[in-house]
Parts: structure tokens; C-alpha cells; sequence
């Protein structure tokens, strides 16, 4: 089992050591699903998008530059009645309604969505590393980053979760290269 898990920590390290760039053109299949969309459109227009499996709504403003997102858990939180963060929607006239989750259907449709997203995530540039990613999400408290070209423009979102499963992929890789298969496989037994 120590030699397992020396492996599995190896190519974790390997993992950790890639630019975003190459995670994200390596691993694009393991990523979330996300859409670009504009701060001036409406809310009811991104429903359409979230029934098509798009996890993260990336606001961007008429330069394409970041400003915000949208996850399925923001909307679900508006509609369902939770709480959000003091700041997670400042600076709105509906700031009050939209934060306690108090504001219906009709009219959150009808509002823009910079009125609704939060403003600027957790992002970092593709020239980092993901083990850069890695500490960025574990000091933000956050499980996702959108990442960003120089100029902040978005081009893809890296999460905890699609590390793991990168990982997990190459780890599968190197037990089929070996002739042995990861489906009898347990690291701990």
C-alpha cells in the first residue's frame, strides 16, 4: 500500500506542477461546464443555460473582461430563501430582497444580471500553476477559480474536483500501462 500511495502522491505532484494553460487544454473533459455571458442581459436568460448542464455562468462586461458568476448554488440560494453574504450582491436596488432571498421568480427574471451576480470570484491567470490554484482556493474558502487570459478575460474554470479527477485519470493511466486494472483497484484496501 506505501507504494501505492507514493505513486498516486507522485502524480499528484505532476499534476500540481502543470500550468493551468496545459491543465486546461490536458483535462478539458474533466472541467465543469461553464457559458460567457453578458452583465446586461437579463436573469431569465440564464435559466436556459443552467437546464443545459452549465455549471458556471461566467459574467463578463462589453470589453469580455471578467465582473462576476453565477453558479447553480447562487441561484438556488435567491430562489430557495437563504441567506447570502452582505456583499455577495452590493450595490443593487434589490440588494436587500435578492440577499434574503426574498424576491420572486417574475421579478428576478426581469433584472439584469449584474443586478444578481457576484462581483469579481476568486480568478487567476492561465500562467500559474495549479498548485497556484490549489493554495488560491484553499485561502479563499472557495472550491472553484475562474481563470483568466492577462488581459481578464475568462476562458475556463478550474475546481478542486476536476484536480481530483485529473489526478485520479493519470493515476488510471499508469495502472493500465503497468497491466493492471484500476477496476480491482483499491488504494486503501
Amino acid at each position: 500500500m506505501k507504494e501505492k500511495l507514493e505513486e498516486f502522491s507522485q502524480i499528484l505532484g505532476q499534476v500540481l506542477a502543470m500550468r493551468i494553460s496545459e491543465f486546461l487544454a490536458r483535462y478539458g473533459d474533466l472541467l465543469p461546464m461553464f457559458e460567457i455571458i453578458y452583465e446586461d442581459q437579463l436573469v431569465a436568460e440564464l435559466f436556459d443555460l443552467l437546464v443545459k448542464g452549465k455549471d458556471y455562468l461566467i459574467v463578463v462586461n462589453g470589453k469580455h473582461r471578467l465582473v462576476g458568476v453565477i453558479t447553480y448554488l447562487d441561484i438556488l440560494s435567491i430562489l430557495g430563501g437563504r441567506s447570502m453574504p452582505e456583499t455577495a450582491f452590493a450595490g443593487t436596488t434589490h440588494t436587500a430582497m435578492i440577499r434574503r432571498g426574498r424576491i420572486s421568480g417574475s421579478v428576478l427574471s426581469k433584472l439584469k444580471i449584474s443586478l444578481v451576480h457576484k462581483r469579481i470570484p476568486p480568478h487567476i491567470t492561465c500562467d500559474h500553476t495549479v498548485q497556484d490554484a490549489y493554495n488560491l482556493m484553499e485561502t479563499s474558502g472557495t472550491s472553484f477559480l475562474v481563470v483568466v487570459d492577462r488581459e481578464d478575460k475568462p476562458i475556463g474554470v478550474i475546481t478542486l474536483h476536476s484536480i481530483f479527477r485529473a489526478t485520479m485519470k493519470q493515476y488510471r493511466e499508469l495502472l493500465q500501462s503497468n497491466g493492471k486494472s484500476y477496476y480491482n483497484f483499491r488504494l486503501f484496501p
